[in-house]
């Protein structure tokens, strides 16, 4: 980190030195900006448009019938993605245009929001790996992981998140996209929503937290109360602990406003006050366990 030079006394004469560590701290400021970017998967969530009608930082590939749209029906934000297959042989893509570095044998952490019209329509989310050739960015030996694959989806809003391992090999992955595929399957046809598309480099916790309230591995309702006395500001953060990475949870995280649960805004993670309630619903279970980490920082 560059060094942040004091403040001169009023009066003084600015001196190149300290002209100097300003610009140094500022080049620092930049670089580590673009590293943060670098690994974040740009407009996740459908908010910015292309100017033609899709979306900024996605390529679409549309087999038969089917189509592609922005849609004002978001599960946050303004708006959402809608891939509608409406034939037999339809198929709906949509690949994140954006190159996320990683790095083989990294967990990869993949979450998205969605819900179909019909449940019986094909969704697949997939991790794309690639390496660098020294020009070009190719597919990896092993060039695609898939995290979620389905016929029987939700018909309304719900959260699939699981993890993918960067393969390694002759060729290992040194970058990923991320996939959606929609697809006609046995004759059924209809759309398929998606909103708040996330991915990055599994840590395994929250970073600084400060205590574990448990994991989850069947369905059901849990329910929690955060104790008084922890370190502010806190939040609760629940996320798949998946070695085998073959079968997501479907779960949300609701908490307690004086009257009602409601569903959490940020879906997964909320922030609490002292003695305050939350409860994890688990509708379909998935392979390893949902970790339910408390008297974190918010990040």
């Amino acid at each position: 980190m560059a060094t942040i030079p004091s403040k001169p006394s009023v009066g003084e004469q600015t001196k190149k030195s300290w002209a100097d560590a300003v610009v140094d701290a500022l080049g620092d400021h930049e670089t580590r900006i673009g590293v943060i970017e670098a690994q974040v998967l740009p407009n996740g969530s459908f908010e910015t448009s292309d100017g033609a009608g899709g979306a900024e930082g996605w390529t679409f590939s549309l087999t038969g019938t089917a189509t592609a749209a922005l849609t004002s029906t978001a599960r946050h934000g303004k708006q959402a993605l809608e891939l509608a297959v409406l034939a037999s042989g339809d198929q709906a893509q949509a690949t994140s245009d954006h190159y996320i570095p990683c790095a083989p044998g990294e967990r990869i952490d993949v979450g998205l929001d969605l819900k179909a019209s019909a449940a019986g329509v094909s969704v697949t989310v997939e991790l794309l790996w690639y390496y660098w050739t020294g020009s070009a960015w190719a597919a990896a030996s092993t060039p695609s992981s898939t995290v979620y694959s389905s016929t029987s989806n939700p018909t309304s809003w719900a959260r699939r998140a699981g993890q993918a391992v960067a393969p390694s090999g002759t060729n290992p992955a040194q970058a990923y996209r991320v996939r959606v595929t929609v697809a006609e399957a046995g004759g059924v046809t209809g759309t398929v929503t998606v909103d708040g598309v996330r991915a990055g480099v599994y840590r395994g916790k929250v970073a600084r937290a400060r205590s574990t309230a448990g994991t989850i591995s069947t369905t059901g309702t849990y329910t929690y109360t955060v104790a008084a006395g922890d370190e502010h500001p806190r939040a609760v953060d629940v996320f798949p602990d998946d070695q085998s990475v073959n079968t997501l949870y479907d779960y949300t995280v609701q908490q307690w406003d004086g009257s009602a649960w409601v569903e959490a805004p940020s879906l997964h993670q909320v922030r609490l006050d002292p003695e305050a309630r939350f409860r994890v619903v688990v509708s379909t279970a998935g392979d390893g366990a949902l970790v339910v980490s408390t008297g974190s920082y918010w990040v």
